[in-house]
């Protein structure tokens, strides 16, 4: 795979699902690991395609058969070896001189430079190849990376939210897309906003011209996201009035801030409100999800409505996992302050 050029792979990959899924995990660990050049460690030498255009190719089984099977192998401490090293440590022939002057500058062409280690990718796959239990150790490989990632995401949550979140609340934080709701429309819309996904009017204006950068609520703040989810004074009401509701309705105060609106991390002392408060949140940035790109600001009514609606599956579910009680138990007093018929 890593040998291939993707013209060549776009035409071997046509109607194969199997060939088409396995390019684009190849090109998503080459994203994950920084990879941006089209060129691998791990190419082979031999029945290599875009070596046959150099025309190297098909006369490099002799390379193959004394030990340089693949590019890493022309390689010594991140410089690329000459061709008195080659014949020295694997014996290769003093006619073969223009070969080696051929892969020299294949390797110059992909890459600018000769002294190149192998890449992160190639390097991890190596290493845990030469390690044993393979699938194990590049899967901790990747987890390294996520993590390394999703550090960076906390740390632009901290900067502009002006917060410090912990490690044991950030970890909450990264896990809720996939248990804050079985509908995967829900899971996508927390993950979106968790992982910063949604155009703001601001970023929108930058690549469409006569597009306002300003919020289309407000009009007067530049739409940024955290503007538009947050600190709009629109906005700002909306998950004001949200926030009286639902203390109203669990009769605990629920104050209102971006961290418990936004991410969903609920304080402590709502423990036993949980849940509910999860629910009912999430149904509030749906709606200023629903109002994103217009002029109409989110309204409590429309809030309302969504959780009539969501509710009624809600006690499906718990009556299908045989929890009515708990159902009941959990959400009698808020359905009693709507007014919704249990």
């Amino acid at each position: 795979l890593p040998k291939i050029e993707n013209y060549i792979l776009s035409s071997m990959a046509k109607d194969n699902f199997l060939i088409t899924n396995t390019i684009k995990a190849w090109n998503i660990l080459k994203k994950m690991f920084g990879q941006n050049k089209n060129f691998s460690c791990l190419t082979t030498l031999v029945d290599n395609p875009d070596l046959t255009v150099e025309g190297a190719g098909p006369d490099l089984r002799s390379w193959r058969d004394a030990g340089v099977a693949r590019m890493h192998d022309l390689w010594h401490s991140g410089k690329f070896k000459t061709f008195e090293e080659l014949r020295t440590q694997y014996g290769i022939a003093s006619r073969d001189f223009y070969k080696y002057l051929q892969l020299r500058h294949y390797v110059k062409a992909k890459t600018d430079s000769l002294e190149v280690d192998c890449y992160l990718l190639d390097k991890a796959i190596l290493d845990c190849h030469k390690r044993g239990r393979f699938v194990s150790r590049f899967y901790a490989e990747l987890q390294t990376l996520r993590k390394d990632n999703l550090e960076n995401l906390r740390s632009t949550w901290n900067r502009t939210l002006k917060s410090t979140i912990d490690s044991e609340a950030w970890e909450d934080i990264l896990t809720l897309p996939s248990r804050i709701s079985v509908c995967n429309r829900y899971k996508e819309m927390q993950y979106n906003i968790l992982h910063n996904v949604y155009i703001s009017p601001y970023i929108y204006s930058k690549y469409t011209p006569g597009s306002s950068p300003n919020c289309p609520k407000c009009k007067v703040a530049t739409g940024t996201r955290i503007h538009c989810l947050w600190e709009c004074k629109i906005i700002e009401a909306f998950w004001q009035a949200v926030c009286h509701e639902i203390s109203s309705a669990i009769g605990q105060t629920v104050h209102p801030g971006p961290v418990l609106c936004l991410l969903g991390l609920i304080p402590t002392h709502l423990g036993t409100h949980k849940e509910t408060v999860q629910l009912l949140l999430m149904l509030a940035r749906k709606v200023i999800m629903v109002k994103w790109i217009g002029c109409d600001a989110p309204s409590i009514q429309l809030w309302k409505n969504l959780f009539s609606e969501v509710i009624v599956l809600e006690r499906l579910r718990y009556s299908l996992d045989g929890k009515f009680y708990t159902f009941k138990r959990r959400w009698e007093h808020v359905l009693n302050y709507f007014k919704i018929n249990k």
